[in-house]
């Protein structure tokens, strides 16, 4: 007889040995793992790509010379009077209150030394 040492004929309507169902639970979560992880990437460049396309914020550095404006809106890339650098302001940029537009914190303009050396 070849019914696997218990001398009785398997039955027709029994259920799935436990190592299948197993399997088929480890297939199960590796496939939720791996959905999860492209899930999980798709949002992360999504939301990569959306901070790409968000312009200049108030006190944010931009640059002047590229063919469109870096700033959001109602905001427009200017060089304080006292400043080395460009920021994203509003107009005029004294009568922000962010530092950098108003120029308490940006870098100052280096005067030309008297010296000569």
């Amino acid at each position: 007889m070849n019914h696997h040492d218990t001398g009785r004929p398997p039955c027709a309507g029994a259920p799935a040995k436990a190592s299948s169902q197993v399997l088929t639970s480890e297939n199960h979560m590796l496939i939720m793992r791996r959905a999860a992880r492209a899930l999980a990437f798709a949002i992360t460049a999504l939301a990569l790509a959306g901070l790409a396309c968000d312009g200049g914020r108030e006190g944010d550095r931009c640059v002047p010379d590229l063919s469109h404006n870096d700033c959001n809106d109602g905001l427009t890339c200017v060089t304080p009077s006292t400043c080395v650098e460009n920021y994203c302001c509003p107009t005029p940029a004294s009568a922000s209150n962010n530092p950098y537009c108003n120029g308490a914190a940006c870098p100052m303009v280096s005067e030309p030394d008297a010296g000569g050396d």
